[in-house]
């Protein structure tokens, strides 16, 4: 199954994804996106056996997503140099205000938000208000249909079905769009599990935990010379908010994990043919 992971990313055409998005979701009614970033796949072990229930759903939720996108750099690097395949970066911090301004201008978009707060990194309750003005603002033709925020856990909290239920029976807009900010690897496992809510509502899904930080200016986008040097943007995000990003850059480092593994798989089979 680890394997099964990089194979499932999306491979295509950056320029052509919003197109085959909404061809999936013309298809279906209904569509899942998912984003992989690099830290989290060797936290939860994505590329190795898993250890345990939780690395286990995650890996079932990504694989059964419709759309699974390389998330910055570092998984583009990994996946070149583990089976020679390319892949765009698709982060969801580009992608997702692209793809508003592409589906605004075609159609009726009402936005369905929910959103974690977690006070530990100054991540408070007032980022969704300042995250869904800074949407409209940008994006005028955008139409709030529901938000709703609860307190980030490590748990994990469901989603507040019948509030949205209840805006969904009311909305005659051509796309239904659910941004879910609340964190990796819940928001994943949990939107798979309840895949035919979704379905039903004709539900678009886009996982983006960090996009609302950007939107609400909680974080802010590195210069553009340093996202052109690319090994200084890790740096950067580490500098500019120490108590959220070193975690991720600390994950990292189970890419020497990895190696490891497979070099030692690598001597032990040229071994045995011997």
């Amino acid at each position: 199954m680890s394997s099964l992971v990089l194979d499932h990313l999306y491979d295509g055409d950056r320029a052509l994804f919003a197109t085959e998005l909404l061809d999936r979701y013309e298809e279906k009614q209904s569509v899942i996106v998912n984003f992989l970033y690099f830290a989290n796949a060797t936290h939860y072990r994505l590329f190795e056996k898993h250890r345990n229930a939780k690395e286990l759903a995650y890996k079932q939720a990504l694989l059964a997503g419709d759309f699974l996108l390389a998330d910055g750099i570092a998984l583009q690097v990994y996946k070149r140099t583990s089976d020679l395949n390319r892949v765009d970066n698709l982060n969801g911090t580009d992608l997702t205000p692209r793809l508003l301004d592409y589906l605004t201008q075609i159609y009726s978009v009402s936005l369905y938000v929910y959103s974690a707060y977690d006070e530990g990194i100054d991540k408070d309750t007032t980022r969704l208000e300042k995250g869904l003005d800074g949407l409209l603002r940008d994006f005028p033709g955008l139409r709030i249909a529901s938000s709703y925020q609860s307190p980030y856990s490590e748990r994990g909290t469901d989603f507040p079905f019948e509030q949205f239920e209840r805006a969904v029976a009311k909305d005659d807009a051509n796309i239904k769009l659910f941004l879910n900010c609340t964190g990796t690897p819940f928001q994943e496992v949990r939107v798979e599990a309840h895949r035919e809510r979704f379905a039903s509502q004709n539900m678009m899904v886009l996982n983006v935990w960090w996009f609302l930080d950007f939107v609400s200016g909680f974080e802010t986008r590195a210069p553009e010379w340093v996202v052109k040097a690319r090994v200084l943007e890790t740096p950067y995000r580490i500098l500019s908010r120490p108590r959220k990003n070193l975690k991720k850059f600390l994950r990292m480092f189970g890419i020497v994990r990895i190696r490891k593994k497979q070099l030692v798989n690598s001597l032990a089979r040229l071994f045995r043919k011997k």
